[in-house]
């Protein structure tokens, strides 16, 4: 029944004109269970690579924002050298996104603001 369900959705949302806001994501499950596959909101891809990003030494705030094919993560930072930040945070929202299997892994970009300290 629930994958009935999930089917249904899919087909709706392909067929519906408009913006994507799911992604697909496919998982392998147990020997009884098998591969299955989930929707996941570009919300919570928003919170998954903010996440990510958090976690990097210099950073002192972080919003994402997502769509199904792209994330754009703006980071803030006292740090004057922007460049070694920036490449570390696009490296861990990267490496987080890798340990994702989604259908098709959304394109990262990084941009960064310097905060006064």
């Amino acid at each position: 029944v629930g994958v009935a369900l999930l089917g249904l959705i899919a087909f709706i949302l392909g067929i519906s004109p408009g913006a994507r806001r799911i992604l697909g994501v496919s998982a392998a499950g147990s020997e009884h269970i098998g591969d299955f596959e989930v929707a996941l909101p570009t919300s919570a891809l928003s919170q998954i690579a903010a996440a990510a990003a958090d976690g990097v030494d210099g950073v002192s705030g972080v919003k994402a924002s997502s769509n199904a094919r792209s994330t754009i993560v703006t980071f803030s930072t006292p740090i004057r050298d922007v460049e070694p930040i920036r490449a570390e945070v696009e490296a861990a929202v990267r490496e987080r996104f890798a340990s994702i299997s989604f259908d098709r892994t959304p394109t990262v970009k990084v941009q960064a603001r310097r905060s006064q300290s």
